[in-house]
């Protein structure tokens, strides 16, 4: 299995310093849609390097903004899948809730509204798809959900797939903790940094009798589809 993990362009919350005024579920900046375009056009003049089988993204708005280009040059599905999204999931602060306010997130018309590319789960509803916690997602939670998609990923590693996943920066440093049997401890004590856009690219491969018993790194962290003036954290 060839995985390719990218994150998101540029959110409107990324490109705001103070975080009392961040929104529950960002779109992409101007500078955010430039990087993506930028993305997707690198993606489809290097098919032999990437030849993504599956693309599948986060629900929210930023990942499915992201994957749009990409859709449309690879004319290929998009797979939402909800376990990737941001830890923390879609709240708003809250003064008389110091841990938040949950909100429901993108509704499955809306989705499909703006984005026909997508194949939504049946958990996604006219109701929305944040319906696990009723504030803000606790580390131990999110961590759960890493978990789930280490296992499903590493299930199909004897498959051959090219699997994308775009998702966001603090559900990747934990998922690539997860592919390294590390704990995915807190960001504070080791924290694996993806600017917007970027790419990493992990190789996993089985041998009779064993689970997966090599894993190549090829690169983390990669903007080489950006030009210097379009680099954002």
């Amino acid at each position: 299995m060839h995985l390719f993990i990218i994150r998101h362009g540029q959110s409107q919350n990324n490109a705001k310093p103070d975080l009392s005024s961040r929104v529950s579920d960002p779109a992409l900046t101007e500078i955010g849609q430039q990087q993506v375009e930028k993305l997707a056009e690198y993606i489809a003049d290097h098919e032999r390097e990437f030849g993504f089988t599956h693309l599948y993204a986060s629900p929210m708005l930023r990942a499915l903004q992201t994957a749009a280009p990409i859709a449309r040059r690879l004319n290929m599905p998009v797979h939402v899948w909800p376990d990737i999204c941001e830890f923390g999931g879609v709240y708003l602060d809250s003064e008389g809730h110091p841990q938040g306010v949950a909100q429901p997130g993108l509704t499955r018309s809306a989705i499909l509204e703006h984005f026909p590319f997508a194949q939504l789960p049946d958990s996604i509803t006219d109701n929305g798809w944040w319906t696990m916690v009723t504030q803000r997602e606790s580390f131990s939670h999110a961590v759960m959900r890493v978990v789930r998609v280490h296992e499903a990923l590493v299930e199909r590693v004897a498959q051959g797939e090219r699997i994308a996943l775009i998702s966001h920066g603090m559900f990747i440093d934990s998922l690539l903790k997860a592919l390294l049997h590390k704990l995915p401890t807190s960001p504070e004590q080791l924290y694996f940094m993806h600017g917007n856009t970027a790419i990493t690219h992990v190789q996993l491969e089985v041998k009779a009798g064993e689970y997966y018993t090599e894993m190549m790194f090829h690169y983390i962290n990669n903007r080489i589809h950006l030009p210097a003036d379009l680099w954002t954290a």
